[in-house]
């Protein structure tokens, strides 16, 4: 992932407007993966995996899903709220912060904006 643009999501999957989100972030896996840019999402969800496992499995989510831990969410700045986005550039540095839904048009354009910055 090292020089990718990156999404990274922190999520829970009892979380309605993290839920909607999902099909965005398929699309842009989907559409932008081969251009340098990676989504990858972090699950807050404790305890029993069952429900994150089946949720992967209904959306056929096509990028990682890991749980998330105290020090990933100290990294980027601590996790107040769910959902979160973050837009990474190919430094590593974090250049935007969505807290709350976002559309995907909105991420979208600053994604092509981005990987086009290098």
């Amino acid at each position: 992932l090292e020089g990718q643009v990156l999404l990274v999501t922190f999520f829970a999957t009892w979380c309605p407007p993290c839920i909607q989100e999902i099909p965005t972030f398929i699309a842009l896996q989907d559409a932008y993966s081969s251009k340098g840019f990676s989504v990858l999402a972090f699950s807050v969800d404790e305890g029993d995996p069952a429900p994150l496992h089946r949720l992967i499995e209904k959306y056929g989510i096509n990028y990682p899903v890991l749980l998330a831990d105290l020090d990933i969410a100290k990294g980027f700045g601590g996790v107040s709220g769910i959902p979160v986005t973050f837009l990474v550039n190919s430094k590593g540095e974090i250049v935007k912060k969505y807290l709350g839904y976002v559309e995907h048009d909105v991420l979208e354009e600053e994604i092509e904006k981005m990987l086009a910055d290098g």
